[in-house]
């Protein structure tokens, strides 16, 4: 999706920090299958909804890209 070749793992609550208390939260409550390419491609509830369940962003994602970056 950001033009890497794939994920080498996941980690979770905000493993390389949080995002500031101003910036929304963009994604919740994806419900994915792993058959998707894309993010973008699970249902969740729209881009920087209003009406989200995390409190905080101490639940943020982070991935290792394949190619190191992240």
């Amino acid at each position: 999706m950001l033009g890497f070749d794939g994920a080498e793992c996941a980690r979770p609550n905000a493993y390389f920090g949080r995002a500031g208390r101003n910036v929304p939260i963009w994604m919740d409550r994806l419900v994915c299958n792993s058959r998707e390419m894309y993010l973008d491609q699970c249902p969740f509830q729209g881009w920087g909804s209003d009406f989200h369940s995390c409190q905080s962003h101490r639940d943020d994602s982070s991935a290792v890209c394949r190619n190191g970056k992240y």
